[in-house]
């Protein structure tokens, strides 16, 4: 997290005495612009002012005639609120800047505080310069920290804070806040940062700045991101979607960045692949730069997909687009044309030979990186633990041990967590290696404690949540938008219906019998459009029903995982269960999808229910040579239930391991779906057993959920395409088999 640059104030040199001289100009241009009869006056406070500007003295004799100074200008204006006292306090205001600036160049913080509390106190009295005030508080706050007075930092920033709230200054209150975040990132409290963040959040939802907005849900995104909270997906999202609405590339590409480092830790591929192609889509439109830091995150995406090859590819496109060449052996020299893309990028390429064997050439990528982010500290990039690692591995401790102290110390003051991992493991092995087992306990230790990080497990899951949900969310919205527009139309053709039929009744009454008779066929025509209709919404709400079944009982599985205390299995099982929501939301949309797509989520949720039981079962999806699943269309999910029964009553009393098989084949105009498994059969009285317990009637039978909405469904395609449409139980001597028959429709 980068500070905004500091006040010009706390600069070395002759830089303070030109900015006093130039405010000094504007401010006796502000204040006397107009004013009859200021010429002499304005001279008068001018040439009292004029010595301290031009002198040349040391800290303690500019001191002397800053006071001086002062006193003869409050001496030369009379009590009052005319133009001529707002000079004389901006004037004073600016001496004692001057003042604090010469006590800083000269290292005396503690002295320096108490001339800029005098000028924040006289600026107080201009209401025209509130900017220069929260300036002077700005450097207030830096002499502060340079004294060693950090509680009177925070003091002083709670205070302005006090202030604008008082004054009702959302401009100035939004400013101090952010400084004040800044200031408590830097004292080691990010939860504070958060917090004030938090609140300049709330500013902005309520202002008119899509930039400000977008920029505090990066922040926000990256703090979150530091501390290993999952919220940092959510705000990542928000920037992004908003800054694809006000069209600010810049921030959309930001949002990117953040969004491919969460959907790498969650292994999302989908997602993250298809962030990473708009986000180079759109570098492409921009600068080098940005195209070669989108570069070098797709070859992150390739290492963590274990292809290698197309990592590289990357991240050579990368350097190529910034011209860059790695120097020859031996050379020193390196390109005038460094960027955080470049220092990055060096630093990936450097880390992936290394990691690929090559430890000389990735050497001499990681030392070019060194050197760049020698001459650009502000690039935040860290090569020192991975060079620290090359040494290691060439067996030498001492140059080890240097670049994993360097790297430690780097990652304390960026507050970098993964990075400390990295330099305390390093040092834990040169510790070790050097037979210094007191200080290997101690960087063990540290590393122990530096475990929850943004690619923790609790991390990853928190992620998939957070994805998954919203996920889910923007797909409700869009099933809730979709079904008001429908209702809408339907309630517009019902209104039009009946105008209609007012129309015909009018018509009738001077028609007589034509009249009737042409009114009572269109009536019936359109009722029974109305019932079709109707039976479509109906089929949709049937589908709508079933989504949350499915999902409910995977749930159950995943929790079953959790449970079991499987972290690992869990997450896995929740990719794919992320993958497997996904295929059947879109299924859901339509009425009718092609066979494949609905084998494709049927084969998926038979290899999570297998993974679940303990590989209890196998299964077989067997498709007649006759039949294109690419062509023939069907309720999508329709035998879903029929595989859930033969998984959770048929193979759960059985001993051995099982047997599900799913055959379609196509007889006639018929499309048969057949259902077996080899399992306890109806009639097995561990069967009724697992039935009985959910059996209201006593009967020991059970029709379940899923059952009875696929039902209800085939009833409706019956209605629709008046053909049959019906589905069969057959008791086998081994088992059961389901006989799913639909009516046989082709895409075509």
């Amino acid at each position: 997290m980068r500070r905004t640059n500091l006040p010009p104030l706390a600069n070395a040199g002759p830089i303070p005495r030109a900015v006093c001289s130039l405010a000094l100009g504007l401010l006796l241009s502000v204040h006397l612009s107009g004013q009859p009869g200021a010429g002499g006056w304005r001279g008068q406070l001018l040439a009292k002012a004029q010595p301290v500007w031009s002198s040349q003295t040391n800290a303690e004799e500019t001191s002397t005639l800053v006071k001086n100074a002062i006193s003869t200008i409050d001496g030369l204006v009379r009590t009052g609120n005319g133009p001529e006292n707002d000079l004389a306090d901006s004037l004073a205001m600016e001496l004692y800047a001057f003042d604090a600036s010469a006590k800083l160049n000269e290292g005396l913080p503690a002295q320096a505080v108490i001339a800029l509390r005098e000028a924040i106190a006289r600026a107080r009295k201009v209401p025209a310069l509130a900017d220069r005030k929260r300036y002077l508080i700005d450097a207030l706050v830096q002499a502060q920290k340079t004294a060693g007075d950090k509680e009177a930092a925070k003091r002083t920033y709670i205070e302005a804070v006090i202030e604008a709230e008082a004054q009702k200054d959302t401009a100035a209150l939004r400013a101090t806040l952010l400084q004040q975040s800044f200031l408590s990132y830097e004292l080691g409290d990010q939860k504070g940062a958060i917090q004030i963040r938090e609140r300049i959040l709330a500013i902005d939802e309520r202002g008119n700045d899509p930039q400000d907005l977008i920029n505090s849900e990066v922040g926000l995104g990256r703090l979150y991101q530091q501390i290993g909270s999952e919220k940092a997906f959510g705000h990542a999202r928000r920037a992004y979607e908003l800054a694809l609405k006000a069209g600010l590339d810049r921030s959309m590409l930001d949002a990117c960045d953040l969004l491919v480092r969460s959907y790498l830790s969650t292994d999302d591929q989908e997602q993250c692949k298809e962030i990473l192609d708009q986000a180079l889509a759109k570098a492409r439109e921009r600068n080098p730069a940005d195209l070669a830091r989108f570069h070098d995150r797709y070859g992150r995406f390739y290492l963590r997909d274990d292809k290698p090859a197309e990592a590289l590819n990357q991240f050579e496109a990368g350097l190529k687009v910034l011209d860059y060449e790695l120097p020859k052996e031996g050379e020193n020299a390196t390109t005038t044309k460094n960027s955080r893309s470049l220092v990055e990028l060096l630093l990936d390429v450097g880390q992936y030979h290394r990691d690929q064997g090559d430890v000389e050439l990735a050497l001499r990528y990681l030392a070019e990186c060194e050197l760049m982010v020698q001459a650009s500290p502000g690039a935040e990039v860290s090569p020192w633990a991975d060079l620290g690692e090359i040494h290691l591995l060439k067996g030498q401790t001492a140059k080890a041990e240097a670049f994993g102290v360097r790297a430690l110390d780097f990652a304390e003051e960026k507050k970098d967590r993964e990075l400390e991992r990295k330099a305390t493991s390093l040092l834990h092995r040169v510790y070790k290696q050097q037979d210094n087992m007191r200080d290997a306990l101690d960087m063990h230790e540290r590393l122990m404690a530096a475990t929850v990080s943004p690619d923790g497990q609790d991390y990853r899951l928190g992620l998939q949540r957070s994805q998954m949900d919203f996920e889910h969310e923007s797909e409700v919205t869009r099933i809730k938008v979709d079904e008001a527009i429908k209702q809408e139309q339907l309630e517009a053709a019902k209104e039009r219906q009946t105008q209609r039929m007012w129309y015909l009744f009018f018509g009738g009454i001077l028609l007589f019998v034509a009249g009737g008779v042409v009114a009572y066929i269109d009536r019936k025509s359109r009722m029974a459009r109305f019932d079709r209709e109707a039976a479509q919404l109906e089929t949709q709400a049937l589908r709508s029903q079933m989504n949350p079944h499915f999902i409910f009982n995977a749930l159950n599985s995943i929790n079953a995982f959790v449970q079991k205390n499987e972290p690992d299995k869990a997450a896995s099982f929740l990719s794919r269960f992320a993958r497997l929501m996904r295929l059947v939301l879109e299924n859901s949309r339509q009425s009718e999808v092609p066979l494949k797509d609905d084998l494709e989520a049927l084969d998926a949720y038979l290899h999570l229910e297998r993974a679940r039981s303990g590989e209890k079962f196998d299964y077989r999806i067997e498709v007649a040579a006759d039949i294109d699943p690419e062509d023939v269309m069907v309720p999508p999910l329709v035998a879903q239930p029929f595989v859930e029964n033969a998984i959770w009553h048929g193979m759960s009393g059985k001993d051995e391991k099982g047997l599900i098989t799913l055959s379609v084949s196509r007889k006639g105009d018929q499309l048969l779906f057949a259902i077996e498994d080899d399992g306890v059969g109806r009639s097995s009285p561990k069967r009724m057993a697992s039935m009985g317990a959910a059996d209201p009637t006593g009967t020991g039978k059970k029709t379940s959920l899923g059952t009875a909405i696929t039902k209800a469904r085939l009833d409706l395609v019956r209605q629709q395409k008046g053909k049959d449409a019906g589905f069969i139980y057959v008791d086998l001597p081994q088992g059961t088999r389901v006989e799913l028959t639909l009516p046989f429709s082709s895409a075509a």
